[in-house]
């Protein structure tokens, strides 16, 4: 039945229709049985006819036997029934049955018969009661006006009784009866509850004169009431009143007119629309509200209607577009689009107005006052009034910084394409698992073409490194893809090339965004020749520390051999010299001066070496002990007396305390007599040498400074390196520079075993230095 050509005439008629199967189940059903037979909300078809909720029991059971006697009867079946749509609302209807010819279905139809229904009980109890004086005495005003007419009050008496009655007294709107001069005639409970009036209160008095209208409406209920008087129906309207109690309410006035010999009575259905008023008002207030964020807000906010003109925007917007408010305002939007984006924003507002689904990320280009392109990304969702279509609404966001930066990415990274096809190295981009780029140099590498590369599969890739390096690399990559920290980005390892040739490449990766995406940036350098010359280097390492070992034996075993004879002999000079120098001539104690000079630098030279063997073998004990460094100081100027008187030098150590540490104390004097025979050495006859010492929270330091020869930057770099030994000699300064190049060396390592540190400073050549030297303080 969806299909009958019929269908609109059939929902327009004023009966309702209905086609049931032989076994009562409803077939189809026009709009006015649906409005009959349910609240709306409730489907009807496919149900069972005799079954539907709108029945009481008895009913369901007296319809059954209704529909049993339609077939067998050539005239319609004819039924009045009293159903209950819901728990409120009652209703009379009259069913007439009838069987469809040449069809096995059964063609039902429904008139609402609730008025009818109540006139005629109406007029049987009017027949009834023919005592109208009690009715007289409710006029105060007019008896004589009323009882002359006495038609006019047989139906005012007639609208009082039952059947309008009961719907008069227990509707849920308030209903005034008036005369067509505006005097009440009834009205019912709440009516009398929204006035704060009882009946005996206002029956009789002009509804026009209440005093329960504002000063503004009452002046809109005059011009209407007036057209009442000219018989004329003003139709709705909205007013706005406060009863006797000082209670507010918003009103819907809803008037008919009654005929009455020439005559009528007006009956106003009022509503109350308080809440409705009250959630407009809100909404209003929220709409305000809502304008003025729109006003506000840094996006650009538009509405035009369904011609696409301009109604509505907001600052932003005003901004973006460059022109003035009267400029834009009303324009439409071709006047700000070259031709494409016109065809795409025509065909995006239809789309919305098609479907009625917002369309959202709608990007697209304004072209402003100024003839500048402005990109920009909207939403675009439909605006309704009262349920109608009237226009389009959203908003817009400038991303034309982002489209300029999207445009430059987009040449960089052509220019990047000219750059990489160019460059020695290799380079591949990888981007989820797969190639999105590799320039000719790493096709050249591997040995295969870029059409071959670009169609691998990610478990392709393992192929191209050795097996020995293959997990050491997919871990990497592994960690990589699950955001791990710490991940190297530069490591060595094999490939293997197409022939089978091994190579070894040096990696470097980095993350970078490759078209709008992370991707995985790796350049490869081809480092075989290089990675064989390391090898052939590190063989030539493991020669020369073989070398280094051998000398190091051969130091350490020489110094040893040659240790006990030159003490036999440096002994033997010294004791020619102590008891037999008489016995030789002037020359013979020249050469025997000679001789001892020689041995005592040779003995101090093998014990230099053999401290340096004991520090490259780690067997540098030290024998710490609680000793006074003041003391140590003042005892290595005693021992280098003879030295110091010889240089005519003047030398300030004065130190009273005593500074108690736990040290190795022989080897702090061979620190200590280091630093002052080298000051004495390279500082002129008659120079001036300090030594200080200052006490800090945590350590001791000692200080020794000279006015010599100084020290130059290169000189200073390689000061404390083992054999570098400065040449310093200058005749003028008579200063020479002997020594083993070994003493800072060994007080450097003796210093720092402490825990201590060891430096110098120097402003150049000629202009001295001072040598630090820091121990730590430890609890004795």
């Amino acid at each position: 039945m969806q299909n009958l050509p019929f269908e609109s005439i059939l929902n327009n008629l004023t009966h309702g229709l209905l086609i049931l199967d032989p076994k009562g189940q409803i077939t189809y059903l026009n709009e006015k049985a649906t409005s009959i037979l349910s609240n709306g909300e409730e489907k009807l078809t496919g149900k069972n006819f005799c079954f539907l909720s709108v029945f009481s029991v008895q009913q369901k059971n007296a319809l059954q036997c209704v529909l049993n006697k339609i077939p067998k009867n050539k005239a319609s079946v004819k039924q009045d029934l009293k159903i209950h749509r819901d728990q409120k609302q009652k209703l009379w209807i009259r069913l007439e049955g009838k069987k469809i010819e040449n069809r096995d279905l059964l063609l039902i139809l429904i008139e609402e018969t609730t008025q009818r229904k109540r006139k005629q009980k109406m007029i049987e109890k009017f027949r009834k009661n023919d005592n109208l004086s009690k009715e007289v005495e409710t006029f105060p005003e007019d008896h004589s006006a009323l009882n002359n007419n006495l038609e006019f009050l047989k139906t005012k008496y007639f609208l009082n009784e039952n059947g309008y009655r009961e719907l008069f007294e227990k509707s849920p709107n308030a209903i005034v009866l008036t005369t067509s001069k505006g005097k009440v005639i009834d009205l019912n409970p709440v009516a009398e509850r929204m006035c704060g009036y009882s009946k005996s209160d206002i029956i009789g008095k002009n509804y026009a004169n209440l005093n329960i209208y504002e000063k503004k409406h009452k002046k809109i209920f005059l011009e209407r009431f007036k057209q009442f008087k000219k018989g004329k129906n003003p139709g709705q309207m909205e007013l706005k009143v406060t009863n006797r109690y000082g209670k507010t309410y918003w009103l819907n006035y809803q008037s008919s007119f009654i005929p009455l010999n020439g005559d009528y009575i007006v009956e106003a259905i009022i509503q109350d629309i308080t809440q409705k008023k009250q959630t407009e008002f809100a909404l209003k207030k929220s709409e305000t509200r809502y304008r003025k964020i729109i006003e506000n807000s840094k996006e650009g906010y538009f509405e035009v209607d369904l011609k696409g003109n301009l109604t509505f925007f907001n600052d932003a917007l005003l901004k973006l577009s460059g022109y003035e408010r009267d400029e834009l305002m009303g324009m439409h939007y071709k006047d700000y689009m070259d031709r494409e984006n016109i065809k795409r924003t025509y065909e995006a507002f239809n789309e919305v107005y098609r479907t009625g689904e917002e369309k959202t990320n709608y990007q697209y280009e304004l072209i402003s006052k100024n003839g500048d392109k402005v990109y920009g990304e909207t939403t675009i969702g439909l605006r309704y009034e009262k349920g109608k279509k009237i226009g389009f609404c959203g908003f817009l966001r400038d991303i034309t910084d982002q489209k300029v930066a999207e445009r430059r990415l987009k040449e960089s990274e052509e220019k990047f394409r000219k750059i990489a096809e160019q460059s020695i190295l290799s380079i591949i981009i990888l981007q989820e698992d797969r190639v999105r780029y590799i320039n000719k140099p790493f096709a050249d590498l591997v040995g295969y073409s870029k059409e071959e590369i670009k169609d691998w599969e990610p478990s392709e890739y393992k192929k191209l490194i050795h097996p020995e390096d293959r997990h050491s690399i997919v871990e990497q990559a592994k960690k990589k893809q699950d955001g791990e920290p710490n991940i190297k980005s530069h490591y060595r390892f094999r490939m293997i090339r197409k022939t089978g040739e091994i190579i070894w490449v040096e990696n470097y990766s980095k993350t970078i965004t490759y078209e709008g995406k992370s991707a995985n940036f790796i350049t490869l350098a081809d480092i075989t020749e290089k990675k064989k010359a390391e090898e052939i280097i590190k063989e030539e390492n493991k020669k020369l520390k073989k070398l280094d070992e051998m000398r190091r034996e051969f130091v350490n075993r020489a110094s040893h051999e040659l240790k006990t004879p030159l003490t036999s002999v440096h002994g033997a000079i010294q004791l020619l010299d102590k008891f037999y120098k008489k016995e030789f001539s002037e020359k013979s104690e020249d050469l025997l001066e000679l001789a001892y000079r020689g041995t005592k630098r040779l003995k101090s030279l093998i014990y230099s070496l053999l401290d340096v063997s004991r520090l490259e073998a780690d067997k540098f004990n030290l024998e710490k002990e609680e000793a006074d460094l003041v003391k140590i100081i003042n005892d290595c100027i005693e021992d280098l007396e003879y030295l110091i008187e010889d240089r005519k030098m003047n030398i300030e150590f004065d130190y009273e305390d005593k500074i108690y540490l736990m040290i190795d104390k022989i080897r702090i004097e061979q620190v200590i007599i280091n630093l002052i025979s080298n000051a004495v050495k390279n500082t002129p006859i008659n120079g001036y040498i300090k030594i200080k010492v200052e006490k800090e929270d945590t350590a001791v330091q000692l200080s020794v400074k000279d006015n010599g020869i100084g020290l130059t930057e290169e000189e200073m770099k390689v000061l404390f390196k083992k054999f570098n030994k400065i040449e310093r000699y200058d005749k003028n300064m008579e200063i020479s520079s002997e020594g083993t190049g070994l003493g800072l060396y060994i007080s450097k390592e003796i210093v720092e075993s402490h825990g201590g540190k060891i430096w110098a400073r120097s402003e150049g050549r000629y202009k001295g230095s001072v040598f630090f030297v820091k121990l730590p303080l430890q609890e004795l």
